[in-house]
Order: structure tokens, then sequence, then C-alpha cells
């Protein structure tokens, strides 16, 4: 009779700790922003893909602010418009700048605050003395300077299919959710036209002035 007793005990004991052992992990959040607007086919293309390895909220400007570096909104009041992109997926857009939306997104929208921040991805390259005066790459350098790893993402001016850059921005977001960054860093990420042959990879550069 006692081992039936202590059978039973263990039994409970196992129904009670297995649910705890089972719980899954939270999921990985994922900020996306950009600077040409929130209907933009980038960012549209970015969000679709980066679902394969988080959960994806879309915070944009409403409408283009390219150019606009890491300018904050100060004076003028900023309005919320929710939407539904052309594939479906729900988005916010906001009447501020990239650095300002992301901001507003981090502090007031966005709880928990998200594990990674993708802004783009941006039509035209963010090289050189440009970087300084792109809205994608400040919404990226906002949400590092708020302590989250962040990733700015461009590609050609003249892009018509946005795949093989959405391709690429995820390989790099899988590698920060794997590896992380180093504190109050991010990366501006510049995807080249498909190539004919297989790519050949990444280079890893640091910001220059041309």
């Amino acid at each position: 009779m006692r081992s039936v007793r202590v059978f039973l005990a263990l039994l409970v004991s196992a129904c009670l700790i297995t649910p705890a052992a089972a719980r899954q992990a939270p999921p990985y959040r994922i900020l996306i922003s950009n600077d040409d607007g929130v209907r933009a086919a980038g960012l549209a293309a970015l969000a679709q893909i980066l679902q394969a390895i988080g959960q994806v909220i879309v915070v944009a400007p409403a409408d283009n602010q390219s150019g606009k570096g890491h300018s904050i909104t100060i004076a003028e009041p900023i309005f919320r418009e929710d939407l539904t992109l052309p594939n479906g997926l729900k988005a916010i857009g906001l009447t501020a700048t990239p650095a300002s939306t992301v901001k507003v997104a981090l502090n007031n929208i966005v709880t928990p605050k998200p594990d990674l921040v993708v802004a783009g991805i941006n039509r035209g390259y963010n090289l050189g003395l440009s970087a300084y005066v792109s809205g994608t790459v400040g919404a990226a350098r906002e949400a590092a300077m708020a302590g989250i790893p962040a990733i700015a993402a461009s590609t050609a001016v003249d892009v018509n299919d946005w795949g093989f850059a959405a391709e690429e921005v995820l390989g790099v977001a899988r590698r920060v959710k794997q590896y992380g960054l180093p504190p109050q860093t991010f990366l501006n990420v510049n995807v080249p036209p498909p190539p004919s042959g297989d790519a050949k990879g990444y280079r890893v550069t640091t910001q220059a002035m041309t």
C-alpha cells in the first residue's frame, strides 16, 4: 500500500512540474520602422520576412521622412494612424521623424521593449556622408542609444524586387539574434543588386566619410 502512495505522490509531482518545465521562452520581438513611410514597399517586404525569426511590430512614420537624419519632432503634436499593410500585417503610422517614431514606439507603444529594431529597407544606399543624414540610420541609432540592438537596411535606388535584399537582411538579423551586438551598437547594412552568380558573403567595414 505504501508503494502505491509513493507512486501516486510522484505522479502528482510530475504533473505539477511538467507544465512549468514545458513553458516556452517569450517570443523574440522585432520593431520595424523606416524613413520612407509606413506604406513603403521595402518596409512591407522586411516585416513579412522577419516573421521567420520573431514577432514583428511595425511602427513607422506616417509619410516620407527621408533625409531627416536624427532630427526629433518637438514643435508639432504626434498623431497615430492604425492601418493594415498590403500583405495583411498590422502597422502604426506616426506623424513624426524616424528617430522620434522609434523613441515614441519604445516608450509608449511596444511593451515590453523589443529585442531588436530594424529600420528599412530604404530605397537607396546609405554610405559615407549619406549615413549621417539618413532617417533610416537615425531610427536605428535611436534604438541603439536606448540600449537595443539595431539594424539599418538599405538597397539600390532602382530596386523593383525587394526579395533579395529582404533575404540578406534576414540573414544579418539571424546572426544578431544568435550572437547579439556590443552595447550602443547598430549595423548599417547595404545590399547590392542580386549577383549573377552566388553571393560571396558579407564585407564588414567601418563608417567612412566618402
